[in-house]
């Protein structure tokens, strides 16, 4: 008790001259488990389930959004032992839905074109597909067997065979059995258009020719050209028949042929602005003409679009932060530097329309942009652009800008020492690069008592934790104060203290509970030995190594608690005589047992199972009952006849 008085004494000191502690805030990020203990794994279930949804939306065509939930898994977690083959199968499952939609596309236009009795170009389509269809049969291949694999990897073969996560693999083995019922869907479509195309073949329906003359090859964006041509077969004209234009392979016009065969058509150019377009003209069967003659087309003609190009040089800063404006500027020219005045500029984040702005005379033009206040940390694509205009074309920019929240500091005045009960009063400020946080929450948590504060117009806040009696002996614990800001563009944050904690209530208990350990201990020692030999230093070792324990107020050391403890000594007096090993003040249990065990010559294991008893009897709840009272005894004996040969 006197050791323990002077300790507390010094404590007490030592605490009364030190400063009041501060600390700064730090960045609150989400917590995870320490990386280098923490083991990895990968969720089955959810694993089966994610891709079950995917094939599921390919085997009913639905590509869109199976790219979409394909997208998403870029987001999730992968152990780094499952990289590799949950990356392969990302990409497998993400071709084969691509390469399945192209086949779809294609088999679909190669059967528009053969009704429009387009063979040539369907025939093209079919040859495509038929490479594309075994590329989804290969691709599917892989899948299968990649699927399996996984499912061993994480364990799925592992699981009751009623388990959810067999359920999910018996799942998306049926969606991949749908998925080859697709396949041969696509294979029999394939078949049934090459077989009305060889059918339309063997009629022998007469060939067209549709040409094609242009009145310029050159001509202004949004222009206008002449387009002029015949119809004929096997040399006969073909007049009142439909003819259409096509403009970059889209139809922009139709133009009927005379009685000799030729049509004449103005086409109206958009104010597209590319170096070239390319025009065709087509020829489809229809009404009276289908089952008589096969559809033709042109030659492609060229036409070289000419326009001014536009020049823009966007000013805007590199950092920015939500719910906070920005200055966003610049100047916009025609490419021999002729200023654009009187130009829509546009400004978008990552494609979503952010601000708009209208250049003057000098082509200039500024404005102030505010972000979003729920616009994501990190790094964003800002594009400005001026809006094309006229014989203008367009012109854009891309700036990188990273938007980042404002970490503010927290300046804490809180006491470093308390005896327990007491009201601890904290106080402080939190301030940023900006100036003080006010309305911040601020939130404070020590030893499981908490406390509410709102900072106020200077940022600053006070509160007085009320701290109750509990388990605590003594010792350091963190005061945890944490920042949650008003203000979009600032970081929550967190700043922690150390507060040295007293509970004289439960040191005296913990104090009675030792003091009655020693005296269990010392009776033992007295009644094992005879008094004209003196105690082994062991003694008092074991004993300060016990006071130096964790151990709750409630538990007693008696009865079976005391018979443990006495196995645990016996055998440590033992193995201390016969080894030279002696526990230091400062040693635990299990140190003793780890510096001893390679002398132990065969009761090593008898000594680390003696030393687990030990440790649950002095440092857990757990009460021990009479079974292992008796194993601590017999290994004890154990020992004692291994080392001892049979004596004490």
């Amino acid at each position: 008790m006197n050791r323990f008085k002077t300790f507390l004494a010094v404590v007490i000191l030592v605490a009364a001259i030190l400063p009041q502690t501060q600390a700064i805030a730090e960045l609150i990020y989400p917590p995870h488990e320490d990386p280098a203990v923490a083991s990895e794994e990968m969720d089955a279930y959810f694993f089966l389930t994610h891709y079950t949804s995917i094939l599921t939306l390919i085997s009913t065509k639905d590509y869109a959004d199976a790219n979409k939930l394909i997208e998403q898994l870029r987001f999730v977690y992968i152990p780094e032992d499952l990289k590799y083959i949950i990356h392969r199968y990302n990409n497998l499952t993400s071709e084969l839905a691509e390469t399945l939609e192209r086949l779809d596309k294609l088999l679909s236009s190669a059967s528009t074109l053969i009704y429009q009795y387009r063979l040539q170009e369907a025939h093209e389509k079919l040859s495509e597909a038929s490479i594309l269809l075994g590329k989804a049969e290969i691709l599917l291949g892989d899948i299968e067997e990649a699927t399996v694999a996984i499912s061993n990897r994480i364990g799925v073969f592992a699981a009751p065979a009623e388990s959810k996560v067999r359920e999910a693999y018996e799942r998306i083995q049926s969606v991949l059995q749908k998925l080859r019922e697709l396949e041969n869907e696509y294979l029999k479509l394939l078949k049934s258009i090459k077989e009305t195309a060889s059918n339309i073949e063997e009629e022998g329906l007469k060939p067209t020719e549709v040409t094609l003359t242009l009145n310029t090859t050159k001509v202004t964006v949004g222009g206008s050209i002449e387009a002029s041509g015949n119809l004929k077969s096997n040399g006969e004209d073909l007049p009142n028949r439909s003819v259409t234009l096509l403009l970059d392979r889209e139809p922009v016009l139709a133009a009927t042929t005379g009685l000799d065969g030729s049509y004449h058509a103005v086409i109206k150019l958009p104010y597209k602005y590319v170096h070239t377009m390319t025009v065709k003209a087509l020829y489809t069967p229809v009404g009276d003409d289908r089952g008589v003659y096969l559809a033709s087309e042109s030659p492609p003609a060229s036409i070289s679009i000419m326009f001014y190009e536009s020049r823009l040089e966007a000013v805007a800063p590199d950092v920015a932060h939500p719910g906070l404006p920005i200055t966003v500027g610049g100047k916009a020219t025609s490419e021999d530097g002729t200023p654009l005045g009187g130009r829509q500029v546009k400004m978008l984040l990552d494609g979503a329309f952010l601000a708009e702005a209208e250049t003057n005379v000098q082509g200039v033009f500024e404005t102030e942009v505010t972000l979003s206040p729920m616009v994501q940390a990190g790094q964003h694509t800002l594009t400005v652009m001026v809006e094309p205009h006229g014989v203008y074309a367009g012109a854009s920019q891309d700036k990188i800008l990273n938007v980042l929240k404002i970490t503010p500091e927290i300046n804490i005045r809180a006491p470093s020492f308390l005896i327990l009960p007491a009201g601890m009063h904290v106080e402080g400020e939190v301030r940023s690069s900006l100036g003080p946080l006010e309305e911040a929450t601020v939130t404070l948590e020590l030893a499981g008592s908490s406390a509410f504060v709102k900072t106020s117009q200077d940022g600053r806040f006070n509160v007085t934790m009320e701290m109750p009696l509990n388990l605590l002996l003594a010792g350091f614990q963190e005061l945890k104060v944490g920042v949650e800001p008003a203000e979009p563009w600032h970081a929550p944050v967190q700043a922690r203290i150390r507060v040295f904690i007293v509970n004289p209530a439960n040191i005296g208990v913990a104090s009675a509970a030792f003091i009655s350990l020693g005296a269990v201990i010392y009776t033992k020692l007295a009644k094992a030995k005879p008094r004209r030999k003196q105690v082994p230093e062991v003694t008092p070792t074991l004993r300060e190594a016990m006071f130096a324990s964790t151990l709750k107020p409630e538990v007693r050391f008696e009865g079976v608690m005391g018979k443990v403890l006495e196995a645990y000594f016996k055998a440590m007096r033992t193995i201390e005589t016969r080894t030279g090993i002696s526990m230091k003040p400062h040693m635990t249990l299990r140190e003793f047992l780890w510096e001893a065990k390679p002398k132990l010559n065969g009761v090593a294991d008898a000594f680390a199972d003696l030393t687990v008893l030990a440790e649950r009897t002095l440092y857990s709840p757990h009460v021990p009952g009479v079974s292992e009272s008796l194993k601590a005894e017999e290994l004890a004996l154990t020992i004692d006849r291994v080392l001892g040969g049979g004596a004490a």
